[in-house]
């Protein structure tokens, strides 16, 4: 952990490192992190009912990270928007492929746009 960190301090480096997350709370990864100055969260798997339930809370944590860092991220990739959130205005008409699926008993929402 601290050698990836140090490597994404320098000005050449293609990414930041937003986030730092496990589900072992007293990982050592968690504790360089934080001494660095690297925002971290603990998500504990044994508090889910599910994997799906896990993994739900995980895309959460990622999302919110990648929210906060989203000038970054449009900046440094080909990527032509960031959405998050409902997906209402896409369908295959526009461009798009949106549709409403369970997995697990969990309600996703999957969209997709052409750029």
């Amino acid at each position: 952990m601290a050698a990836l960190i140090d490597a994404a301090r320098a000005a050449e480096f293609p990414a930041e490192i937003a986030l730092v997350f496990s589900n072992v709370e007293t990982a050592q990864g968690l504790k360089i992190a934080a001494a660095a100055g690297v925002a971290t969260k603990v998500i504990s798997h044994k508090v889910f009912a599910s994997r799906a339930e896990f993994d739900a809370a995980i895309d959460a944590a990622l999302t919110a990270a990648a929210t906060a860092h989203r000038d970054y991220v449009t900046g440094e990739t080909l990527a032509t928007g960031f959405d998050v959130g409902d997906s209402a205005s896409l369908d295959s008409a526009g461009g798009g492929y949106s549709d409403d699926v369970q997995v697990e008993g969990l309600s996703l929402k999957i969209s997709l746009r052409k750029a």
